[in-house]
This record gives C-alpha cells, sequence and structure tokens, in this order.
C-alpha cells in the first residue's frame, strides 16, 4: 500500500480545514443573526409594555360609556390613514347616533399580536384604568398561527423566555403537532427576514391552518384565553363582546363560537362586512379590503358601522337618545 507523502496529506488537510472553517463562520452568522432578531422584539415588547402602563387614560366624567377594543392590526387599523380605524370610527359614529350621551372607545390594538399578547395587554390596562370600560370588544387570534410570545399554552417561564427556549419546547410536542419541522422552518424564517416581516402575519405563518389537529390546537389556545379574559372582564363589571375578523380564520371562528355556547358571550359577525366586499361610492365600485386582507378606510368603516348597530340593537349599550326639543 502507498504511504502519502507529507505534502499530500497536507494538501487533503487544508480543504478539510477550509470545510470546517467554512461551518464554524456560518454557525457564527446564524447565533448573531437570531440574537440581533431576539435583542431587537425585546427592545420592542418592553417598549410595548412601557405605552401598556400609561394606556389608562383620563376620560372625562361627560362620558356615559367607555368601549375598550382590543386585538391585532385590524384592531389598530393597519392599510387606514390615522383617525380611521374602526374603533375611531365607531366612536364617531355613536356619538353620531346619541346626541345626549357621550361615547369614548379606547383603541387597544397592537399589530402582530396574538391571543395571549392581547389577553396580557387587557389584564394590564384593567389593573391601571381610573374608569373601568363597560364594554371590551376582543377582535385577535389569527397571529396565533406563527407568534408564540406570550403564549399561555406554553409554560410561564418558557413564554417568558427567548425565543430558542420557546422552540426547543415546541419541539419536544412533535408527538402531537408537526413542531419538529415548524422549529427548522422558524429558525430559517428569522435568519433570513427582518423585523418588520416577521411582523406581518401573512408571510409568517408556521403552523399548517389546514391540518385539523393545528386547527384544534389553535381554537384551544385561542379559547383558554377568552376563558380567562370573560373572567377578568366580569371581575371589573365590564361585558366581554366578541367581534370575528371579516374574513374567515378557523381557529377564530371555532373559538367564538364555543364561548357563545359555553360562556354566552355575545358575537358580532361581521364576516365579508355584512356584504358584498365593494362599495358604491359616486356609483364606482370600491373595494372594502387592502391586498393583504386588512380592510382599508372604507372596510373599516362598514365593520364601525356594523358594531355600532349591534351594541344597540341587542341591547349590549343604552339605546341611543335624541336631544330634546326645546
Amino acid at each position: 500500500m502507498a504511504v502519502m507523502s507529507a505534502p499530500d496529506s497536507a494538501i487533503v488537510r487544508r480543504p478539510r480545514r477550509r470545510l470546517l472553517f467554512r461551518l464554524l463562520l456560518l454557525l457564527l452568522v446564524v447565533i448573531a443573526v437570531a440574537a440581533v432578531i431576539e435583542i431587537g422584539l425585546r427592545l420592542t415588547g418592553v417598549l410595548v409594555r412601557g405605552r401598556d402602563a400609561a394606556s389608562g387614560e383620563r376620560i372625562s366624567p361627560d362620558i356615559h360609556t367607555v368601549i375598550l377594543c382590543v386585538g391585532d392590526s385590524h384592531t389598530l387599523g393597519s392599510r387606514a390613514p390615522k383617525g380611521l380605524d374602526y374603533p375611531s370610527q365607531l366612536e364617531m359614529q355613536l356619538n353620531l347616533a346619541d346626541r345626549v350621551r357621550g361615547y369614548r372607545v379606547v383603541n387597544l390594538g397592537r399589530s402582530g399580536a396574538n391571543s395571549s399578547m392581547v389577553l396580557n395587554q387587557t389584564v394590564r390596562y384593567l389593573a391601571k384604568a381610573e374608569r373601568t370600560p363597560d364594554v371590551i370588544i376582543f377582535n385577535a387570534g389569527f397571529n396565533n398561527c406563527w407568534n408564540f410570545e406570550e403564549a399561555s399554552v406554553l409554560p410561564r417561564n418558557i413564554a417568558a423566555g427567548s425565543l430558542h427556549a420557546q422552540f426547543r419546547y415546541l419541539a419536544a410536542q412533535s408527538r402531537l403537532l408537526r413542531f419538529s419541522r415548524i422549529t427548522v422552518s422558524r429558525i430559517e424564517q428569522l435568519a433570513r427576514s427582518s423585523e418588520s416581516q416577521i411582523s406581518d402575519a401573512q408571510s409568517s405563518q408556521i403552523l399548517n391552518v389546514h391540518d385539523e389537529t393545528e386547527i384544534a390546537f389553535l381554537t384551544d389556545w385561542v379559547y383558554r384565553d377568552l376563558v380567562r379574559l370573560d373572567r377578568e372582564a366580569r371581575g371589573k363589571g365590564a361585558r366581554l363582546v366578541l367581534l370575528s375578523y371579516w374574513n374567515n380564520i378557523r381557529w377564530v371562528d371555532a373559538a367564538f363560537r364555543r364561548m357563545t355556547q359555553t360562556q354566552g358571550a355575545p358575537l358580532i359577525d361581521v364576516h365579508n362586512f355584512g356584504e358584498p366586499t365593494t362599495e358604491s361610492w359616486n356609483t364606482r365600485p370600491v373595494a372594502l379590503a387592502a391586498p393583504d386582507f386588512h380592510p382599508n378606510k372604507y372596510g373599516y368603516a362598514r365593520i364601525a358601522q356594523l358594531v355600532a348597530q349591534a351594541l344597540f340593537d341587542r341591547g349590549l349599550i343604552p339605546p341611543a337618545q335624541a336631544p330634546k326639543v326645546r
């Protein structure tokens, strides 16, 4: 057998060393990117929680009814100019319908939030509010298919920990769900996405929303958060009202149905905006939703109209009064 000479051995070792160096460099890059994303998400969480702490705004004693709208970007008003989100338009419509009583609608929407984040944010608001809202309108749960931050389905120490800890825990549940594959998919996504892209739920979906097992998992998660929120609201003397998305989100719709059946929570159904998804303005059809499925300013106006009508018609707020004629 031929013996490899020293020069030949060195030639073989060099490609191996280069390969090991490249793999090590790649690993360091992935770790660095994950660390930057983790820090960014934590700083964002700190800023949001800081805003939460100051959210107990002063409300005039002349205001008869206070409504708190909680949820994700559909409540916040993404894809609409400032002041044309559905809570702002709801306040305007209520005050136009009732010139005697005053209405204040508070928008506590948070882009990208899942149902657990909305629950926790609402609990913090109720703890600090000088005046408890009379009605809390909940519209959230879509982002549960990709965002596990503060998730009530995770142990508290895991939910408050790093993304890596959340991934490890979820991967351990792979007997029930496909979290092993999900974990790899999510890490790859984090490594190539900016924070703004991570917040885009349409492009960040990591659960298979066509898988019945995962639909059941998401339904139970949203339902669990709603039961606790309903208990917190009742404890403060507020009424929890559920607001559907305009489009069909199976796990959210299923959780809402379960809440109406088991807890008697009223549901305001705005599927398809109550009508076809266009509106005639000067005989020209106008779309009510943006291409990314968020409502636009016209869609938010329709939602506000349907919510105001349901609140009055179903006795969730006192009947509108007209000013007395002198």
